[in-house]
């Protein structure tokens, strides 16, 4: 389970418009392999803002998927490498 908060500014036409939403996110991760890992994650858009303060986000749904994998394995002098690869979006309107 995991939380989160992003705040930015979206410019649209001739003027900016700020927007921030507060979301949860639960993930289910599944390892193949030592080397190869899938993570699937659901989650909520809860609360936010946009314009200046004066709307308001209403809430929604959140997704997220990702792929993992161990390219080079840590030895006794040797770091690993790990290669990642996620996706993740959102839906809410703002009123």
């Amino acid at each position: 389970m995991t939380g989160g908060w992003f705040s930015t500014e979206l410019e649209l036409g001739d003027g900016e418009v700020s927007l921030s939403e507060t979301t949860v996110m639960a993930a289910a991760t599944y390892q193949r392999s030592p080397s190869l890992g899938f993570e699937l994650g659901l989650g909520a858009v809860l609360d936010g803002e946009a314009g200046d303060h004066a709307g308001d986000v209403s809430s929604g749904a959140a997704a997220s998927a990702a792929v993992t994998w161990l390219a080079v394995y840590e030895g006794e002098r040797r770091p690993f490498v790990l290669f990642s690869l996620s996706l993740a979006g959102s839906r809410t309107e703002a009123v």
